[in-house]
């Protein structure tokens, strides 16, 4: 058979997706030809490739079907075991589906063939900060930022390393920075916000949690900071309005409810605030911790909300002795009145017996004209 037609019926068998068939065809052709640049060109093309399993995988992500993007990936790796893109990839949709672990792994398989991967690099100091492993996320990110100089997301992220090690004016310069290449990013507004409620700058931090929520009305996490802030400006009536409205969005976030119930000590009303607290101490026992983004509640947290329930619960106390005292103390005033005028009840009833005697009087008059 002619080399050209065997060329030709392989390009139309590929076209219809007969990829096996069409591969046929073109060996075919080498044998006829085996210096055709060109047949070894569309052989090359007829055997698996790493961007085909890359285009599946992501179309397998668009339509949310996760489990079958990561078989994909697995499929592609036992073919190209030392492919950086694909653990790359398959790390980034580790860490999307929150298993961080697997996560790091696949990103160190990546490093191990290139260490300046930039997507690895990020993924790898992204997971070791959410493991609070501050000071290795920062190599990690120091190595990136060669390369990503001018990245806000790389700025944002080592602002909020050295916030988490408490170094709060080194975290906001990389803020500002973060914010200065993108100034309309709303989460860099969001961590300038939470940066400055520690540095105790409540002012700056209202200024910037404000900006967020005017870029994005809809991210509701932005009210309770934003509450604490309106707190220490001694705005109540704000500070009451955006507490009602993060425990509105967010009813499964116990964080909200201990926060909402210092403040409500503090506006001195009990009632409310041993309720808040009692929310509270139901979603932390029920294991409820959706919109807090920490897996366990911090230390500290349980520490002032023990400090908190030992407060109100003396408080709530003393309002019942005092309730009581000012019962007994009625109660005694009573007494020494009766004791002082004694002729009361006495004379309460010589009236009565007045009224019966008119009563026998009129009686009398009846049967006199009867």
């Amino acid at each position: 058979m002619n080399e050209y037609a065997n060329y030709v019926q392989g390009i139309i068998l590929r076209h219809e997706g007969k990829i096996q068939e069409s591969l046929e065809y073109f060996q075919k052709c080498h044998k006829l030809n085996p210096k055709s640049i060109d047949t070894i060109k569309q052989i090359s093309k007829s055997f698996r490739q790493e961007n085909s399993f890359l285009a599946l995988a992501g179309v397998n992500i668009l339509e949310n079907d996760i489990p079958k993007a990561v078989e994909v990936y697995y499929a592609a790796l036992e073919l190209s075991p030392d492919s950086v893109d694909l653990s790359t990839s398959l790390g980034l949709l580790y860490m999307k589906m929150g298993d961080n672990q697997k996560a790091l792994e696949h990103f160190g398989s990546a490093l191990a063939h290139n260490p300046d991967c930039i997507k690895a690099l990020m993924g790898t100091a992204l997971v070791m900060q959410n493991y609070r492993e501050y000071d290795v996320a920062l190599s990690k990110y120091k190595i990136a930022s060669v390369s990503l100089a001018e990245s806000p997301c790389l700025w944002n992220n080592i602002g909020m390393c050295f916030f988490g090690k408490k170094k709060l004016i080194a975290a906001i310069s990389c803020l500002k920075r973060a914010n200065f290449l993108s100034p309309l990013d709303w989460k860099i507004l969001y961590n300038l916000g939470l940066v400055h409620i520690s540095a105790q700058q409540y002012a700056s931090a209202f200024h910037y949690l404000t900006s967020a929520m005017n870029l994005h009305p809809n991210i509701h996490r932005v009210y309770l900071p934003l509450a604490i802030t309106l707190t220490h400006l001694n705005d109540a009536k704000n500070a009451i309005f955006a507490f009602d409205k993060m425990s509105e969005h967010s009813p499964d976030d116990p964080l909200t409810f201990l926060n909402y119930s210092l403040f409500l000590y503090k506006q001195n009303d009990l009632t409310k605030s041993i309720d808040k607290y009692n929310k509270f101490q139901e979603l932390v026992e029920t294991g409820k911790n959706v919109d807090s983004n920490v897996s366990e509640i911090d230390s500290n947290v349980i520490k002032v909300a023990t400090n908190l329930i030992k407060i109100l619960t003396n408080e709530k106390n003393d309002d019942e002795t005092e309730k009581e005292k000012n019962n007994r103390e009625e109660n005694d005033k009573q007494k020494t009145n009766e004791k002082k005028n004694p002729l009361g009840k006495i004379q309460k009833s010589n009236h009565l017996h007045n009224n019966s005697k008119e009563k026998l009087n009129d009686s009398e008059e009846i049967d006199k004209k009867n």
